[in-house]
């Protein structure tokens, strides 16, 4: 995909981790963005500075103490190559959010219980304006740099991606399967799992 100077190359398309239960989702929020931060998908700052965006926040209320909310963050990673950066659009997609009170270390704490979905997907964006010499404005010079002249460095920077991309769904589920709260135990589904190399 191309935008102007600006080519995309998917790593991965879609996964998604759901879960339905109770969970404490703002240390969930929180652990998220610590994640961003150490993987260095963000400067640091409480805005995430321009490497971490959250683009959307919607909470609709459904009434009875009952929401679904969405929210999109967009991150983003220098790769070390000064016109490749990394990508991961993250969706969160939370159905039927409500209060409820549970027991945890022996106390009563209030949590949220509703269908926990959120999905990922990764690609490397390719900025050919920042190329010594400024030639990429023709498309067929743009191949022959990309096939030939960096096609081992891209795929390094694909694989790289890819990990953190794996690393990114790992850490969702074994948050959701470490902290889910449930009397019928850890309801768990992965409808599109990890990509194929």
């Amino acid at each position: 995909m191309a935008e102007g100077d600006i080519e995309y190359r998917y790593v991965a398309e879609e996964a998604r981790s759901r879960m339905v239960g109770v969970l404490e989702l703002s240390e969930f929020y929180k652990a998220l963005k610590r994640w961003c931060d150490f993987e260095g998908f963000s400067d640091g700052s409480s805005g995430g500075g321009k490497l971490f965006n959250e683009i959307m926040y919607k909470h609709i209320d459904k009434g009875g103490g009952v929401a679904n909310v969405d929210i999109v963050w967009e991150v983003r990673k220098p790769s070390g190559s000064p016109y490749i950066t990394y990508y991961i659009k993250i969706i969160w997609l939370l159905i039927g959010i409500s209060k409820v009170e549970v027991v945890a270390d022996g106390k009563k704490v209030k949590r949220d219980k509703g269908d926990f979905e959120i999905r990922m997907s990764a690609r490397l964006e390719k900025d050919f304006k920042k190329m010594k010499g400024g030639f990429f404005g023709l498309k067929s010079l743009k191949r022959t740099w990309e096939k030939f002249l960096m096609k081992d460095e891209i795929e390094d920077h694909e694989e790289e991606l890819r990990r953190k991309f794996m690393s990114l769904q790992k850490f969702v589920r074994d948050w959701f399967e470490q902290h889910i709260q449930s009397p019928t135990g850890y309801p768990f589904e992965t409808p599109s799992s990890f990509p194929s190399a």
